[in-house]
């Protein structure tokens, strides 16, 4: 399991260039551009990132704080 802590910008469906929108589509097979019913884009610009395997994680597990890499 992944747990990221951010800030999340909420975007229309036509914020994204066309670059991007190709690329995610191409990548997930699925293109929200095309959809009748409305699609938004969510950007995440994590905080804090953990990785967690099972509920007696050992300490160690924070990988990202405040924006950066630990090492």
């Amino acid at each position: 399991m992944t747990v990221i802590d951010g800030d999340v910008d909420v975007l229309e469906i036509d914020a994204l260039s066309r670059e991007r929108g190709d690329r995610f589509a191409a990548r997930t097979g699925s293109d929200p551009r095309t959809l009748a019913t409305p699609y938004r884009w969510f950007r995440i610009t994590p905080r804090r990132l953990q990785a967690r395997r099972e509920a007696d994680e050992p300490p160690g597990r924070t990988l990202l704080r405040d924006g950066r890499w630990l090492d």
